[in-house]
């Protein structure tokens, strides 16, 4: 999302082209989508099979991931989306068309030409593409051309409104091992996003939630995450335990309130922080990162502000976040994928339990 818009297909046709190639490297992008046959019941078939059982193994070995984007779209519009286009709800989907095909097909066919028509115009398209300025003038001539291959269509409108529901849920399948997430949003307790929050992920994922989590109850592994838009949330993979695990996550603000670190340590942590934030690249992911940046309505500015923060923190900002914390906890926003027998034990701790794999 771009501040509120409308949520986005993306493209990407990560090729590279001299420049009297472009209108060659440009084809591919419009054949693939306004002139793949979506009529051909048969293929479809086939492929929504294939992408079926894919997701089924991804949700099996990944169920982190899967959790994850549940537990958000309590709170989110950017989860809801996630978890609709490859977590648990895009599962059901899948389900339900593949237990009757035959008699859902036409209507399928249907829906995505409309997609097609509706989604893929020239009203709607964004292009981007990394060069230098004489690739520029090559490319904007050679696109002159290529956009009025592209139809018109009417201007997207306004993004539905989205209502917060908190549901704690649990998945059952017959993994031994259970993903356990949490989920909050900050903004929405009226906390705003700081570059400490960069330090405070290094620190959780290698210190609290690995020493508990990891090294204590015996998970393979377990992360943090704080995102700009507010969302946050923290999740094991692998994990043995179950309820065990939340009362840890609930434990993150005391951990926070009471931290300390003397310059070393913080000097570790920074520069942990920072492994992740200005990676080497070339021009094609130089050019990807700030793409993503303008989706999402990052400024140059808000890029600087965070590694400035990140470079002056100290453990007093660490610990001035243990209201946020707290805060994004209390949403009490939660998933679990995993063990059908410790789920089952331990129903009266979820608000809905259901199978994760139905047919």
């Amino acid at each position: 999302y771009k501040k509120g818009d409308a949520p986005k297909f993306v493209i990407g046709c990560a090729g590279k082209a001299l420049y009297d190639k472009i209108p060659f490297i440009l084809e591919p992008a419009r054949e693939m989508l306004l002139t793949t046959k979506l009529s051909d019941k048969g293929r479809l078939k086939d492929i929504i099979f294939e992408v079926k059982a894919d997701l089924k193994d991804r949700l099996t070995a990944a169920g982190h991931i899967a959790a994850m984007a549940r537990a958000g779209s309590c709170l989110t519009r950017t989860a809801v989306f996630s978890d609709a286009i490859k977590g648990i709800s895009y599962l059901r989907l899948l389900e339900k068309l593949t237990s009757d095909y035959e008699n859902s097909a036409d209507s399928l066919v249907s829906r995505l030409q409309s997609l097609v028509d509706r989604v893929f115009t020239l009203e709607n398209m964004v292009v981007h593409v990394t060069c230098d300025k004489e690739g520029y003038e090559a490319f904007r001539k050679a696109f002159a051309g290529y956009r009025a291959l592209w139809p018109e269509g009417e201007t997207p409108g306004p993004v539905p409104a989205f209502v917060p529901s908190v549901r704690r849920e649990a998945w059952t399948s017959a993994s031994l091992v259970n993903y356990v997430a949490r989920a909050g949003d900050f903004k929405r307790h009226g906390f705003q996003y700081h570059g400490a929050l960069r330090i405070l992920k290094v620190l959780l994922s290698y210190d609290y939630l690995w020493n508990n989590v990891r090294v204590l109850g015996g998970a393979y592994g377990c992360s943090a995450n704080f995102g700009r838009s507010g969302s946050a949330g923290f999740v094991s993979y692998r994990d043995p335990k179950l309820l065990e695990t939340d009362r840890v996550f609930d434990g993150i603000a005391d951990f926070v309130e009471s931290f300390d670190a003397d310059e070393r340590e913080m000097t570790k942590l920074i520069i942990g922080a920072f492994s992740e934030m200005d990676l080497p690249g070339g021009p094609q992911s130089k050019g990807q990162r700030g793409f993503s940046a303008w989706v999402a309505g990052t400024t140059d500015e808000d890029e600087q502000r965070e590694r400035d923060q990140v470079l002056g923190a100290t453990p007093e900002d660490i610990r001035a976040l243990a209201p946020m914390i707290r805060a994004l906890l209390s949403d009490g926003a939660k998933c679990v994928v995993g063990n059908e027998a410790q789920i089952r034990e331990n129903a009266s701790a979820f608000t809905d339990v259901n199978p994760l794999f139905t047919v």
